[in-house]
């Protein structure tokens, strides 16, 4: 059965719990992983977030970290009755009008998973932490429409990776915006993004620099 999760990208974004997401304290998972560039080489300083997924659009905050110098990151959390797991690798935020604590030189990427995928409650994800070159998507409204607060949805191709394939598990980017801010996303190289807002469903290919988009 198709699932859809929802990654909400408001002006103001803060993590949150629902009401039926529990912790269980009395056991400890540890998630450890190195951050590589394209070129086999350790990316340090780049922000790991880890958060837990108990229902469709229903997530919790678990913990973040940074890599060291060698592009290592290694944590410990509680464990919990999330259905899945998701870990962001250099996670995107707005703070006002522009995207803060992220590396634009590299894309953000998340990993899916589940309990199943812990062996003694241990789980290394050396093999699935390849960040890659970021390039910048500008959001521009049309003229006239300063004041106007736009919603869209960006579906990226290339950047969430699953443990479990058998999962069909697709990825809503959900933002708000107002016209009058300067937004910018950042994406992996020569992808293609799948863009929906009011009547609208576009394409939007990208090669290996910036571009602008211009709602329609």
């Amino acid at each position: 059965m198709k699932k859809y999760l929802f990654w909400m990208a408001l002006f103001t974004m803060s993590g949150f719990s629902c009401p039926c997401f529990e912790f269980h304290g009395d056991e400890r998972f540890q998630v450890v992983g190195k951050v590589l560039q394209s070129d086999n080489g350790s990316i340090e300083n780049i922000e790991v977030k880890l958060t837990g997924v108990y229902d469709i659009g229903d997530d919790g905050y678990l913990q973040s970290t940074r890599t060291d110098h060698t592009g290592n990151f290694d944590f410990l959390h509680s464990g919990s009755n999330s259905a899945y797991y998701i870990l962001y690798l250099n996670p995107q935020r707005i703070n006002g009008i522009n995207f803060t604590e992220h590396n634009p030189e590299y894309a953000t990427k998340r990993i899916i998973f589940t309990k199943n995928q812990f062996k003694d409650y241990y789980l290394n994800l050396d093999s699935v932490c390849l960040l890659e070159k970021g390039i910048p998507v500008r959001l521009l409204c049309k003229d006239g429409s300063i004041d106007k607060l736009q919603h869209i949805i960006i579906n990226s191709a290339k950047r969430d990776f699953s443990f479990d394939p058998k999962e069909d598990i697709t990825f809503h980017n959900h933002m708000s915006f107002y016209c009058k801010n300067d937004v910018i996303l950042y994406f992996p190289v020569y992808d293609t993004l799948y863009l929906r807002y009011e009547n609208t469903s576009d394409t939007l290919i990208l090669g290996d620099r910036g571009t602008d988009y211009i709602l329609k």
